[in-house]
Protein backbone atom coordinates (compact mmCIF):
# COMPACT_ATOMS: atom_id res chain seq x y z
CA UNK A 1 0.00 0.00 0.00
CA UNK A 2 1.51 3.60 -0.86
CA UNK A 3 1.20 6.89 1.29
CA UNK A 4 -1.21 9.05 0.28
CA UNK A 5 -0.11 12.53 -0.62
CA UNK A 6 -1.85 15.86 -0.76
CA UNK A 7 0.18 18.40 -2.63
CA UNK A 8 -2.49 21.12 -2.73
CA UNK A 9 0.04 23.62 -1.04
CA UNK A 10 3.04 23.23 -3.04
CA UNK A 11 4.37 25.58 -5.72
CA UNK A 12 3.03 24.38 -9.28
CA UNK A 13 6.04 24.09 -10.55
CA UNK A 14 7.71 22.13 -7.95
CA UNK A 15 4.57 19.80 -7.61
CA UNK A 16 5.22 18.51 -11.27
CA UNK A 17 8.72 17.41 -9.43
CA UNK A 18 6.74 15.27 -6.91
CA UNK A 19 4.43 13.64 -9.50
CA UNK A 20 6.68 10.69 -10.75
CA UNK A 21 8.43 9.74 -7.34
CA UNK A 22 5.24 9.62 -5.11
CA UNK A 23 3.66 6.75 -7.14
CA UNK A 24 7.15 4.81 -7.23
CA UNK A 25 6.62 1.45 -4.98
CA UNK A 26 10.03 1.12 -2.64
CA UNK A 27 8.99 -2.29 -1.26
CA UNK A 28 10.59 -5.53 -2.73
CA UNK A 29 10.31 -9.16 -1.89
CA UNK A 30 14.03 -11.05 -1.58
CA UNK A 31 14.90 -13.27 0.33
CA UNK A 32 18.28 -11.85 1.84
CA UNK A 33 21.74 -13.15 1.55
CA UNK A 34 24.00 -14.01 4.73
CA UNK A 35 26.97 -14.48 3.17
CA UNK A 36 30.28 -16.29 5.66
CA UNK A 37 33.74 -15.47 4.72
CA UNK A 38 36.24 -17.66 6.90
CA UNK A 39 39.60 -15.31 7.11
CA UNK A 40 37.96 -12.58 5.11
CA UNK A 41 39.20 -9.26 5.59
CA UNK A 42 37.65 -5.81 6.23
CA UNK A 43 39.41 -2.95 4.58
CA UNK A 44 38.39 0.04 6.39
CA UNK A 45 37.63 4.16 4.22
CA UNK A 46 40.73 6.12 4.01
CA UNK A 47 40.48 9.27 6.17
CA UNK A 48 38.00 11.65 4.30
CA UNK A 49 39.39 15.12 3.00
CA UNK A 50 38.73 18.04 0.48
CA UNK A 51 40.80 16.54 -1.94
CA UNK A 52 38.98 13.82 -2.15
CA UNK A 53 35.68 14.81 -3.45
CA UNK A 54 36.24 15.90 -6.84
CA UNK A 55 37.67 12.52 -7.89
CA UNK A 56 34.15 10.94 -6.66
CA UNK A 57 35.68 7.72 -5.94
CA UNK A 58 38.77 7.95 -3.69
CA UNK A 59 36.99 8.22 -0.31
CA UNK A 60 34.41 5.77 -0.90
CA UNK A 61 36.16 2.44 -0.15
CA UNK A 62 35.55 0.33 1.63
CA UNK A 63 33.99 -3.25 2.62
CA UNK A 64 34.99 -7.08 2.64
CA UNK A 65 37.69 -9.35 0.78
CA UNK A 66 38.46 -13.04 1.22
CA UNK A 67 41.61 -14.45 2.07
CA UNK A 68 42.34 -14.46 -1.81
CA UNK A 69 41.79 -10.95 -2.21
CA UNK A 70 38.21 -11.16 -3.58
CA UNK A 71 35.51 -8.40 -3.37
CA UNK A 72 32.76 -9.85 -1.16
CA UNK A 73 29.96 -7.93 -3.20
CA UNK A 74 27.44 -8.69 -0.20
CA UNK A 75 29.83 -5.91 1.53
CA UNK A 76 28.19 -2.95 -0.28
CA UNK A 77 27.15 -0.57 1.61
CA UNK A 78 25.81 3.16 1.35
CA UNK A 79 26.46 5.61 3.35
CA UNK A 80 26.04 9.75 2.76
CA UNK A 81 24.26 8.86 -0.93
CA UNK A 82 28.07 7.02 -1.67
CA UNK A 83 28.43 3.52 -1.82
CA UNK A 84 31.21 1.63 -0.37
CA UNK A 85 32.99 -0.47 -2.26
CA UNK A 86 35.74 -0.52 -4.76
CA UNK A 87 38.50 -2.16 -2.60
CA UNK A 88 41.71 -3.05 -4.38
CA UNK A 89 43.01 -6.41 -3.16
CA UNK A 90 46.29 -5.92 -5.06
CA UNK A 91 47.21 -3.61 -2.47
CA UNK A 92 45.75 -4.64 0.72
CA UNK A 93 48.41 -5.56 3.45
CA UNK A 94 47.88 -6.76 6.72
CA UNK A 95 49.17 -8.04 9.95
CA UNK A 96 46.47 -7.65 11.79
CA UNK A 97 44.83 -10.54 12.30
CA UNK A 98 41.87 -11.63 15.22
CA UNK A 99 40.83 -14.71 16.03
CA UNK A 100 37.03 -13.78 16.28
CA UNK A 101 33.74 -14.11 14.70
CA UNK A 102 32.42 -10.87 13.84
CA UNK A 103 29.37 -9.39 11.80
CA UNK A 104 30.12 -7.04 9.43
CA UNK A 105 28.22 -3.17 10.37
CA UNK A 106 30.66 -1.61 7.79
CA UNK A 107 31.05 2.39 7.93
CA UNK A 108 29.32 4.22 10.73
CA UNK A 109 29.08 8.37 10.90
CA UNK A 110 27.64 10.18 13.63
CA UNK A 111 24.11 11.70 11.69
CA UNK A 112 21.37 10.61 12.65
CA UNK A 113 19.50 10.64 9.96
CA UNK A 114 21.96 8.13 8.17
CA UNK A 115 21.69 5.93 11.24
CA UNK A 116 18.42 5.60 10.42
CA UNK A 117 18.56 5.20 6.65
CA UNK A 118 21.44 3.34 5.96
CA UNK A 119 23.63 2.10 9.17
CA UNK A 120 20.37 0.27 10.07
CA UNK A 121 20.15 -1.30 7.00
CA UNK A 122 22.16 -4.77 7.97
CA UNK A 123 20.77 -4.70 11.59
CA UNK A 124 17.78 -7.39 11.18
CA UNK A 125 20.35 -10.05 11.52
CA UNK A 126 20.94 -8.70 15.22
CA UNK A 127 17.16 -9.32 15.80
CA UNK A 128 17.57 -12.79 14.78
CA UNK A 129 21.11 -13.42 16.37
CA UNK A 130 21.98 -11.43 19.75
CA UNK A 131 25.08 -11.46 21.26
CA UNK A 132 27.37 -11.76 18.21
CA UNK A 133 30.06 -9.33 17.57
CA UNK A 134 30.21 -6.59 14.93
CA UNK A 135 33.14 -4.63 13.53
CA UNK A 136 32.54 -1.68 12.11
CA UNK A 137 34.97 1.51 11.16
CA UNK A 138 34.46 5.40 10.79
CA UNK A 139 33.84 6.61 7.43
CA UNK A 140 34.96 10.04 8.25
CA UNK A 141 38.48 8.46 9.60
CA UNK A 142 39.26 4.93 10.19
CA UNK A 143 41.61 5.95 12.86
CA UNK A 144 38.44 6.78 14.87
CA UNK A 145 37.39 4.90 17.13
CA UNK A 146 34.52 6.36 19.41
CA UNK A 147 30.74 5.38 18.81
CA UNK A 148 28.97 8.36 19.04
CA UNK A 149 26.40 8.28 21.29
CA UNK A 150 22.96 8.47 19.36
CA UNK A 151 24.59 5.09 17.34
CA UNK A 152 25.23 3.95 20.29
CA UNK A 153 21.87 4.53 21.94
CA UNK A 154 20.64 2.74 19.22
CA UNK A 155 22.46 -0.19 18.98
CA UNK A 156 21.36 -1.10 22.62
CA UNK A 157 17.66 -0.98 22.02
CA UNK A 158 19.23 -3.70 19.21
CA UNK A 159 20.73 -5.28 22.47
CA UNK A 160 23.81 -4.56 21.03
CA UNK A 161 26.26 -3.27 23.63
CA UNK A 162 29.15 -1.54 23.37
CA UNK A 163 31.25 -4.79 24.16
CA UNK A 164 30.15 -5.84 21.40
CA UNK A 165 31.04 -3.41 18.91
CA UNK A 166 35.04 -3.80 17.54
CA UNK A 167 36.31 -1.15 15.69
CA UNK A 168 38.57 -1.68 12.60
CA UNK A 169 41.36 1.05 12.22
CA UNK A 170 43.40 -0.96 9.43
CA UNK A 171 42.95 -3.87 6.92
CA UNK A 172 42.02 -6.90 9.44
CA UNK A 173 41.90 -10.33 9.15
CA UNK A 174 39.31 -12.19 11.33
CA UNK A 175 38.57 -15.82 11.77
CA UNK A 176 34.99 -15.17 10.28
CA UNK A 177 33.52 -12.46 8.64
CA UNK A 178 29.39 -12.93 8.42
CA UNK A 179 27.70 -10.33 6.19
CA UNK A 180 24.13 -9.66 6.14
CA UNK A 181 22.62 -8.25 2.86
CA UNK A 182 21.16 -4.77 3.46
CA UNK A 183 17.51 -4.94 3.61
CA UNK A 184 17.08 -1.17 2.53
CA UNK A 185 19.11 1.53 0.17
CA UNK A 186 18.42 4.71 0.65
CA UNK A 187 15.58 6.21 -1.26
CA UNK A 188 15.75 3.13 -3.77
CA UNK A 189 14.05 0.40 -2.10
CA UNK A 190 13.18 -1.73 1.06
CA UNK A 191 12.20 -5.53 2.78
CA UNK A 192 10.32 -6.09 5.03
CA UNK A 193 13.21 -6.78 7.12
CA UNK A 194 13.75 -3.24 7.31
CA UNK A 195 9.74 -2.68 8.34
CA UNK A 196 10.21 -5.22 11.08
CA UNK A 197 13.34 -3.34 12.33
CA UNK A 198 12.04 -0.67 13.59
CA UNK A 199 8.92 -2.14 14.69
CA UNK A 200 11.02 -4.37 16.99
CA UNK A 201 12.58 -1.22 18.57
CA UNK A 202 8.78 0.19 18.92
CA UNK A 203 7.14 -2.44 20.63
CA UNK A 204 10.06 -2.88 22.51
CA UNK A 205 11.03 0.00 24.37
CA UNK A 206 8.92 0.87 27.78
CA UNK A 207 9.24 3.57 30.12
CA UNK A 208 7.66 6.73 31.31
CA UNK A 209 8.22 9.67 28.97
CA UNK A 210 6.05 12.94 28.23
CA UNK A 211 4.28 12.52 25.30
CA UNK A 212 2.02 13.96 23.23
CA UNK A 213 -0.53 12.65 19.92
CA UNK A 214 0.24 16.06 18.48
CA UNK A 215 3.89 16.90 17.89
CA UNK A 216 5.84 19.83 16.19
CA UNK A 217 10.08 18.81 15.25
CA UNK A 218 11.75 21.34 15.23
CA UNK A 219 15.72 22.06 15.40
CA UNK A 220 14.82 25.82 16.61
CA UNK A 221 16.64 25.14 19.97
CA UNK A 222 19.87 24.93 18.19
CA UNK A 223 22.38 28.45 17.50
CA UNK A 224 23.38 26.75 14.37
CA UNK A 225 20.15 25.54 13.10
CA UNK A 226 18.32 28.87 13.62
CA UNK A 227 20.68 30.69 11.44
CA UNK A 228 20.62 27.87 8.88
CA UNK A 229 16.63 27.48 8.65
CA UNK A 230 16.29 31.41 9.10
CA UNK A 231 12.02 32.00 9.81
CA UNK A 232 11.39 28.61 11.33
CA UNK A 233 10.45 30.15 14.23
CA UNK A 234 7.32 31.74 13.05
CA UNK A 235 6.10 28.13 12.05
CA UNK A 236 6.87 26.50 14.96
CA UNK A 237 4.82 29.48 16.82
CA UNK A 238 2.01 29.21 14.60
CA UNK A 239 1.69 24.97 15.24
CA UNK A 240 2.51 25.79 19.17
CA UNK A 241 -0.23 27.65 19.26
CA UNK A 242 -2.55 25.51 18.16
CA UNK A 243 -1.97 22.54 20.82
CA UNK A 244 1.17 20.91 18.74
CA UNK A 245 3.80 19.97 21.41
CA UNK A 246 7.46 21.68 19.70
CA UNK A 247 10.10 19.11 20.65
CA UNK A 248 13.46 19.47 19.37
CA UNK A 249 13.81 15.31 18.87
CA UNK A 250 18.11 15.65 19.17
CA UNK A 251 17.73 17.14 23.26
CA UNK A 252 16.14 13.77 24.06
CA UNK A 253 17.52 10.41 24.51
CA UNK A 254 17.37 7.82 21.80
CA UNK A 255 14.76 5.67 23.56
CA UNK A 256 12.60 9.16 24.39
CA UNK A 257 12.06 10.05 21.14
CA UNK A 258 11.07 6.37 19.86
CA UNK A 259 8.33 6.87 22.75
CA UNK A 260 7.29 10.02 21.89
CA UNK A 261 6.63 8.63 17.89
CA UNK A 262 5.38 5.79 18.81
CA UNK A 263 2.76 7.53 21.01
CA UNK A 264 1.97 10.31 18.05
CA UNK A 265 -1.14 10.23 15.77
CA UNK A 266 -0.06 13.83 13.92
CA UNK A 267 3.55 15.09 13.05
CA UNK A 268 4.67 18.12 11.96
CA UNK A 269 8.74 18.65 10.83
CA UNK A 270 10.45 20.47 8.25
CA UNK A 271 11.96 18.92 5.07
CA UNK A 272 14.87 16.32 6.18
CA UNK A 273 16.27 14.55 8.56
CA UNK A 274 13.21 14.97 11.06
CA UNK A 275 10.62 13.64 9.54
CA UNK A 276 12.64 10.85 9.18
CA UNK A 277 11.65 9.61 12.56
CA UNK A 278 8.29 8.71 11.78
CA UNK A 279 10.01 5.09 11.13
CA UNK A 280 9.27 4.39 14.85
CA UNK A 281 5.29 5.63 14.35
CA UNK A 282 2.53 3.50 13.98
CA UNK A 283 1.48 3.13 10.46
CA UNK A 284 -0.93 5.61 8.71
CA UNK A 285 0.35 8.13 10.58
CA UNK A 286 -0.05 11.62 9.60
CA UNK A 287 2.30 13.80 8.62
CA UNK A 288 3.39 17.37 7.58
CA UNK A 289 6.51 18.23 5.84
CA UNK A 290 7.03 21.77 5.38
CA UNK A 291 9.45 21.67 2.45
CA UNK A 292 12.19 24.05 2.17
CA UNK A 293 13.79 23.70 -0.88
CA UNK A 294 12.77 22.52 -4.28
CA UNK A 295 12.82 19.02 -4.89
CA UNK A 296 11.76 15.92 -3.95
CA UNK A 297 13.73 13.82 -0.62
CA UNK A 298 13.43 10.74 -1.96
CA UNK A 299 14.97 9.38 1.17
CA UNK A 300 11.54 10.40 2.89
CA UNK A 301 9.06 8.92 0.06
CA UNK A 302 10.82 5.30 1.28
CA UNK A 303 9.63 6.20 4.72
CA UNK A 304 6.05 7.38 3.88
CA UNK A 305 5.57 4.35 2.51
CA UNK A 306 7.12 2.43 5.16
CA UNK A 307 4.27 3.79 7.39
CA UNK A 308 1.66 4.02 4.94
CA UNK A 309 1.80 7.43 5.95
CA UNK A 310 -0.57 10.29 4.79
CA UNK A 311 1.56 13.22 3.71
CA UNK A 312 1.12 16.88 3.19
CA UNK A 313 3.34 18.83 2.11
CA UNK A 314 3.48 22.83 2.17
CA UNK A 315 6.24 25.04 -0.09
CA UNK A 316 6.88 27.41 2.62
CA UNK A 317 10.44 28.25 1.08
CA UNK A 318 12.30 30.58 -0.81
CA UNK A 319 15.83 30.15 -2.17
CA UNK A 320 17.02 33.41 -2.60
CA UNK A 321 20.45 32.55 -3.83
CA UNK A 322 20.90 29.04 -5.30
CA UNK A 323 21.88 26.49 -2.34
CA UNK A 324 23.52 23.05 -1.63
CA UNK A 325 22.81 22.69 2.21
CA UNK A 326 21.08 26.13 3.04
CA UNK A 327 20.91 28.78 4.51
CA UNK A 328 16.95 28.39 3.83
CA UNK A 329 14.14 30.78 4.32
CA UNK A 330 11.32 29.80 5.73
CA UNK A 331 8.41 32.12 5.01
CA UNK A 332 4.23 32.02 6.42
CA UNK A 333 3.26 32.99 2.68
CA UNK A 334 -0.14 32.11 0.46
CA UNK A 335 0.75 28.45 0.88
CA UNK A 336 0.84 27.90 3.97
CA UNK A 337 -2.21 30.23 5.01
CA UNK A 338 -4.58 28.03 2.59
CA UNK A 339 -2.83 25.10 4.44
CA UNK A 340 -4.21 26.93 7.61
CA UNK A 341 -7.37 27.49 6.48
CA UNK A 342 -8.43 24.14 5.16
CA UNK A 343 -7.19 22.63 8.85
CA UNK A 344 -8.55 25.16 11.33
CA UNK A 345 -5.26 26.65 11.87
CA UNK A 346 -4.99 30.05 13.24
CA UNK A 347 -2.28 32.36 12.43
CA UNK A 348 -1.62 34.83 14.36
CA UNK A 349 -1.09 37.97 11.57
CA UNK A 350 1.85 39.25 13.57
CA UNK A 351 3.85 36.05 12.70
CA UNK A 352 3.84 36.75 8.88
CA UNK A 353 5.55 39.60 9.61
CA UNK A 354 8.28 37.82 11.71
CA UNK A 355 10.20 36.83 8.33
CA UNK A 356 10.89 41.07 7.41
CA UNK A 357 13.28 40.66 9.54
CA UNK A 358 15.64 38.19 7.84
CA UNK A 359 15.23 40.32 4.40
CA UNK A 360 18.46 42.19 5.46
CA UNK A 361 20.87 41.55 2.69
CA UNK A 362 23.97 42.09 4.18
CA UNK A 363 22.72 39.56 6.83
CA UNK A 364 21.56 36.72 3.93
CA UNK A 365 24.72 37.16 2.18
CA UNK A 366 27.04 36.83 5.43
CA UNK A 367 25.54 33.26 6.02
CA UNK A 368 25.84 32.35 2.26
CA UNK A 369 29.19 33.08 2.26
CA UNK A 370 30.00 31.86 5.46
CA UNK A 371 28.27 28.39 4.07
CA UNK A 372 30.25 28.54 0.30
CA UNK A 373 33.87 28.59 -0.51
CA UNK A 374 32.79 29.92 -3.69
CA UNK A 375 36.76 30.37 -4.77
CA UNK A 376 37.15 26.63 -3.80
CA UNK A 377 38.17 25.89 -7.49
CA UNK A 378 34.59 25.72 -9.03
CA UNK A 379 33.90 22.67 -6.47
CA UNK A 380 31.75 24.52 -4.16
CA UNK A 381 30.12 26.47 -7.17
CA UNK A 382 29.33 23.12 -8.98
CA UNK A 383 27.53 21.96 -5.93
CA UNK A 384 25.40 24.90 -5.31
CA UNK A 385 24.66 26.12 -8.86
CA UNK A 386 22.81 22.70 -9.88
CA UNK A 387 20.28 22.31 -12.04
CA UNK A 388 17.72 21.90 -8.66
CA UNK A 389 18.95 24.78 -7.18
CA UNK A 390 18.70 27.37 -9.86
CA UNK A 391 15.43 26.20 -10.33
CA UNK A 392 14.46 26.87 -6.64
CA UNK A 393 15.87 30.31 -7.36
CA UNK A 394 14.07 30.75 -10.63
CA UNK A 395 10.63 29.43 -8.45
CA UNK A 396 11.68 32.08 -5.97
CA UNK A 397 11.54 34.93 -8.26
CA UNK A 398 8.20 34.61 -9.74
CA UNK A 399 6.70 33.91 -6.21
CA UNK A 400 8.14 37.47 -4.91
CA UNK A 401 4.65 39.55 -5.26
CA UNK A 402 3.93 37.31 -2.27
CA UNK A 403 5.87 39.51 0.01
CA UNK A 404 4.66 43.45 -0.57
CA UNK A 405 7.30 45.63 1.20
CA UNK A 406 9.36 47.33 -0.39
CA UNK A 407 12.62 45.62 1.49
CA UNK A 408 11.89 42.29 -0.62
CA UNK A 409 12.17 44.54 -4.32
CA UNK A 410 14.79 46.01 -3.17
CA UNK A 411 16.71 42.60 -1.89
CA UNK A 412 15.62 41.20 -5.69
CA UNK A 413 17.46 43.58 -7.16
CA UNK A 414 20.26 43.27 -5.34
CA UNK A 415 20.45 39.70 -6.21
CA UNK A 416 20.04 40.65 -9.80
CA UNK A 417 23.20 42.34 -9.73
CA UNK A 418 24.70 40.22 -7.49
CA UNK A 419 24.09 36.96 -9.62
CA UNK A 420 25.48 39.42 -12.83
CA UNK A 421 28.68 39.98 -11.32
CA UNK A 422 29.49 36.66 -10.17
CA UNK A 423 28.32 34.70 -14.03
CA UNK A 424 30.87 37.35 -15.07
Amino acid sequence: MLSTYNLNYTYDENRELFFKDIKTNYFIKKNLRVQEVKEGIIVPSPARNKLDYPKEIASRIGGVIDKNGNYITTSERWLLKYKMDHVDSYNIKTNQYKDETVCYLGPIAGYWGHILTEISCCLWYAIQNPHLKWAYFDYTDPKVTLVRKPLLEFLQLLEISEAQLIPVTEPTQFAKVIIPEVSAVAGKYYTKEFKHTFDFIRNKVQGECITHNKLYLTKTEFESERDNQIGEEAIKNVFEKNGFLCVAPEKLSVKEQVLLMANATEIIAPEGTLPHNILFCKDHIKVTIINRKVGVNNYQLLINQLRNAQIVFIDCWYMLLPIYHGPYIFTINQNFERYANDNNIIVDTKETQYIKEYFKIFWYILKYLQSYDLKDDGAQLKKVWNSESIEGFLISRKHMDFICTEEAIKFSAFLQECIRRMVD
